[in-house]
């Protein structure tokens, strides 16, 4: 059989096929925004284990100053402006006094497409925008971009 004698015929329904199309391009942006919300709140864990940990997405913390060290450990008196705390610990260096800080992040939908991770009180973004030019932690390396990525795409199901 020589292969210029095959003949090959496809059918279909050519408004069923519309009706799908219409029907995928409706459910899009709400499966992008579903999965988005979920990766945004998967990134907001990843950053929150990894400076539990001691690490930023440069790597390990550089440590605390023997200064911060020794007051740290004294503790803070309250004040008009701020709130007191017991001595704590200083190791790992984790970003960690009262929580306040890792407590405000959060993420949310912005728009279609868009999400974000962010502080939700200002004075919690004052410190974290402190803290991150000394010990960066608010970002994603290459790996955990990767992990983010795999995330969505495990996600978004039509």
């Amino acid at each position: 059989v020589c292969s210029s004698d095959l003949r090959t015929s496809i059918e279909f329904d050519a408004k069923k096929l519309d009706r799908r199309l219409d029907k995928l391009l409706r459910e899009m942006p709400a499966a992008v925004d579903k999965a988005l919300i979920q990766t945004s709140q998967f990134g907001t864990n990843l950053i929150l284990d990894r400076t539990e940990r001691g690490v930023g997405y440069e790597g390990k913390f550089k440590p605390y100053t023997p200064e911060y060290v020794k007051r740290k450990g004294q503790g803070w008196s309250s004040t008009n402006r701020t709130r007191g705390f017991g001595g704590a610990p200083t190791s790992p260096v984790n970003l960690m006094l009262r929580g306040e800080m890792l407590g405000a992040m959060a993420s949310k939908k912005v728009k279609t497409g868009v999400a974000r991770i962010y502080f939700t009180r200002s004075t919690e973004a004052k410190k974290a925008a402190f803290n991150n030019k000394t010990r960066p932690f608010f970002g994603f390396n290459v790996s955990e971009q990767n992990k983010l990525r795999n995330f969505f795409a495990n996600r978004f199901k039509l």
